[in-house]
């Protein structure tokens, strides 16, 4: 077995489980996009079964991060569950608190997300952004933007999402002075240099293809004496190679500092009432992969996947 729990490759480079992969996506693709009739009807009653949680740790493990499973989100899944859980769901974020319980002050309209609020704070705050012009790359559906423009006092709040049905449903649901929401790439940032105070990127990195060209990207966007306000996860394996793209970014880093066991307590508070409000509102299909993805995360923070979670603060000098 390799690290985790994953079984190691073959001597050609490919194992039991990548093949399996490979032969899950090629399926889902088809099913999904193409399908119809009796097949598609199958695929969502396996979804939405007990069945889809007899899937393979290690299996559900590499789903997690295959390029392929990536792109599908991107151009199809996350586009859907905006739409449909949108109007209930504004963060999708582990959340985070602390021992004993951090009660960060919220209003009323904001205690249902205090979780997935404190990791925003928790990010945000590291540095006073009261008067500065701030961007926040890959925004979702706009809480943590709305929480931030609110709390925090910046001059001016940008969020930025590359779903376009993220940016219809923030437009619409955060009307708020100083914010306000673009569709853009974050390895491709449309704005130009020097633009921006502090750059804010929560629980998204993961998924861009090409992460030293976001990093790249935030340092020419930030000016001089600004601050990049970061906070994300990676596996085991591959932690390594995060740590050499951020020593290598254009950045100079403040501090850093292990959030493991506070996204752990957050995790575990959010889950009931994600899965709930999704259950809800979401198609069956949808609310069944949901259900997989949270079941891949409880491996990956509580019984010990293998997964690295920080907090970063950077400047650009």
């Amino acid at each position: 077995m390799g690290s985790a729990g994953v079984p190691a490759a073959d001597a050609g480079g490919r194992d039991a489980a990548s093949e399996q992969i490979a032969r899950w996506t090629q399926t889902c693709t088809v099913v999904l996009v193409c399908g119809h009739g009796p097949a598609k009807w199958a695929f969502r009653s396996w979804c939405t079964s007990r069945s889809c949680d007899t899937l393979p740790v290690a299996l559900r493990y590499r789903l997690q991060s295959n390029p392929l499973v990536g792109k599908l989100t991107t151009k199809y899944f996350l586009p859907l569950g905006t739409r449909q859980v949108g109007d209930h769901v504004v963060f999708f974020n582990f959340g985070y608190e602390e021992d004993p319980p951090m009660a960060l002050p919220l209003s009323e309209s904001d205690e249902p997300n205090r979780y997935c609020i404190q990791l925003y704070h928790q990010t945000a705050s590291q540095v006073d952004l009261t008067g500065k012009e701030v961007l926040e790359v890959s925004c979702g559906a706009g809480g943590g933007a709305s929480y931030i423009a609110r709390n925090l006092g910046p001059a001016s709040y940008t969020g930025l999402d590359l779903n376009p049905a993220s940016i219809d449903l923030c437009r619409a649901k955060h009307r708020l002075p100083g914010l306000q929401f673009v569709q853009g790439d974050a390895q491709n940032l449309p704005f130009p240099d020097e633009s921006f105070d502090a750059v804010v990127n929560v629980e998204a990195s993961h998924q861009y293809p090409d992460f030293r060209g976001f990093l790249a990207e935030v340092a020419r966007v930030l000016r001089p004496g600004g601050h990049f306000l970061y906070t994300d996860s990676r596996r085991n394996p591959v932690v390594a190679e995060w740590e050499a793209a951020l020593a290598d970014a254009p950045l100079r880093t403040i501090s850093q500092r292990d959030i493991g066991a506070q996204a752990k307590r957050g995790l575990d508070a959010n889950t009931a009432r994600s899965q709930e409000a999704i259950g809800r509102r979401a198609p069956v299909l949808l609310a069944g992969l949901t259900r997989c993805a949270v079941r891949v995360l409880d491996w990956d923070l509580r019984r010990g996947g293998g997964f690295s979670y920080r907090i970063y603060l950077f400047a650009k000098d």
